[in-house]
């Protein structure tokens, strides 16, 4: 499944992971990239994602396993350390 990734505007973290409710009844006949363009729009709409903010589709099997604290986005996910 696809998550979602985009910079933080309320800090300390750096970024936001949002993962999509792909079972939700409004979700069900569309395709995985329709439900991400969706959910990028809603947190758009309300504000969670800034209206100029980059926005990363990525797996969730390719987010690291460590803390999100321990990781951030530059060029690709980079782990702190």
């Amino acid at each position: 499944m696809k998550c979602i990734l985009t910079p933080n505007l309320n800090p300390p973290h750096n970024l936001i992971q949002i993962f999509p409710a792909y079972d939700q009844p409004q979700f069900v006949a569309m395709t995985e990239d329709d439900v991400i363009q969706a959910v990028i729009a809603r947190h758009k709409e309300t504000g969670t994602i800034g209206p100029e903010a980059p926005v990363y589709i990525v797996e969730e099997h390719d987010t690291p396993k460590d803390s999100f604290d321990s990781w951030y986005w530059h060029d690709g996910i980079k782990v702190r350390g």
